[in-house]
């Protein structure tokens, strides 16, 4: 199934409809304990995915070449450091770079706060082999592009994890999501308040999520809901995890050309990391959710 088949499908459309008219309407209680990445905590109720994103908090860093130590806290700090970032690492591999293009990657997992792909990377490239893995996966995850999800498979998605989706979301030009466990969470809990909302069957887009370091709710089944489907487990292959990241980069584009929102943002690729930004925050802790009485959690 390519692009225009999946989003034409009558499920898929009508759930960008549902997200266009609700998600404006719906609050979130951001509660974030003190940490490493938000050193203040938050504990407010905000409006919207735009408002959300108004509170955005991943206080974090990375080293770039020469030495310099770049930091980000707040969206707009975020945004500017993951852009550097991104035209790093496509300029690494523009140019057939191996070794720009490995400290690209060891800096882009350093901001994220991830280590499991370094050994991979590291195969990679003492292989020879890190630009060819990259440049061949490139089309398959351009939004645009009139690929079908399936393309992404086993023969050539080797590895998929939190940090391999950073990457492959900063080397992509077309605004290609970082679909971590807060992002997987965060769509499958709006999926699941939509099928709660129409009575429709929450088995045909299983957003798939991970469990959380702490206490936090990641999964609606743990709030009455259809279970998501787990990374690092049979239900969650490498290949269609890269898959979903995909099919939600086809979602989050389609449903910013219906709508107009995070307009601020410099043009549609960017608006689609805001969206993906505002998830991640509220994917946080699902509980987040618990205060829209339309919509009743068991």
């Amino acid at each position: 199934m390519n692009r225009n088949e999946f989003l034409s499908s009558l499920c898929v459309d009508d759930f960008i409809s549902w997200l266009i008219e609700k998600v404006p309407t719906l609050e979130f209680e951001l509660n974030f304990a003190q940490s490493r990445y938000v050193p203040s905590g938050l504990n407010m109720t905000v409006l919207g995915l735009e408002e959300v994103l108004s509170n955005y908090c991943w206080s974090a860093y990375w080293d770039a070449e020469g030495g310099e130590r770049v930091r980000s806290s707040d969206w707009k700090s975020t945004r500017s450091s993951l852009e550097r970032l991104s035209q790093w690492m496509q300029m690494a591999v523009e140019q057939d770079d191996d070794h720009s293009c490995y400290l690209a990657c060891l800096a882009i997992l350093q901001w994220g706060g991830v280590r499991g792909a370094k050994p991979f990377l590291k195969g990679l490239y003492e292989n020879g082999d890190l630009i060819k893995y990259f440049s061949e996966l490139v089309p398959l995850f351009d939004l645009t592009g009139h690929q079908s999800y399936t393309a992404l498979n086993s023969e050539n998605v080797l590895r998929f994890d939190a940090g391999l989706t950073k990457i492959h979301s900063l080397l992509d030009k077309t605004g290609s999501p970082i679909y971590d466990s807060r992002v997987g969470a965060a769509m499958a809990m709006l999926y699941a308040l939509y099928c709660s909302d129409r009575d429709s069957d929450p088995e045909l887009l299983c957003f798939p999520s991970g469990s959380a370091r702490g206490d936090q709710i990641r999964n609606p089944a743990a709030l009455g809901y259809q279970y998501a489907p787990q990374f690092f487990t049979t239900d969650v292959t490498d290949e269609s995890w890269a898959q979903w990241q995909l099919k939600l980069g086809w979602i989050i584009r389609e449903t910013l050309t219906r709508c107009n929102w995070f307009s601020g943002e410099n043009d549609l690729r960017a608006r689609c990391h805001g969206f993906e930004a505002a998830l991640f925050m509220i994917g946080y802790d699902l509980r987040c959710f618990e205060c829209n009485n339309e919509f009743a959690l068991a």
